[in-house]
């Protein structure tokens, strides 16, 4: 009995873990956006790279140019691990932070466009 209340406490500790992770990773993830927004552009980039970095991530590196200015930049995530394999050369709307292009992000799939308030709908895979 004592055993299975230990094991019991180590599965909730896991979860309120795993819970306040996500809720914190969210929470960076909502800033970068809103850091990006309130002084954001748009460029097309062109995807140039697809890695995968981790077991369940994309890394996709892509550039684009703003003013003659070209910026390389890279973005990971599993959300594009359905669609990589259709990615490099292919051009995809990038939102920059008009006083500093160098912090921006790549939108490939839908939740990347919802994420930054976009009405895009990303071509077909």
């Amino acid at each position: 009995m004592e055993r299975k209340n230990k094991i019991n406490l180590a599965v909730v500790f896991v979860v309120v873990s795993f819970i306040v992770f996500m809720l914190s990773y969210r929470g960076g993830e909502r800033k970068f956006v809103e850091s990006i927004s309130s002084d954001s552009l748009t460029a097309m980039g062109k995807v140039t790279n697809v890695e995968r970095p981790y077991k369940h991530g994309i890394a996709v590196s892509y550039f684009f140019e703003v003013e003659g200015f070209r910026y390389n930049s890279e973005v990971e995530s599993s959300r594009y691990a359905p669609v990589e394999n259709s990615l490099i050369g292919r051009n995809f709307p990038v939102v920059y932070k008009k006083s500093n292009p160098r912090v921006n992000y790549i939108l490939i799939v839908e939740d990347d466009y919802r994420m930054f308030g976009r009405r895009i709908t990303p071509e077909p895979f």
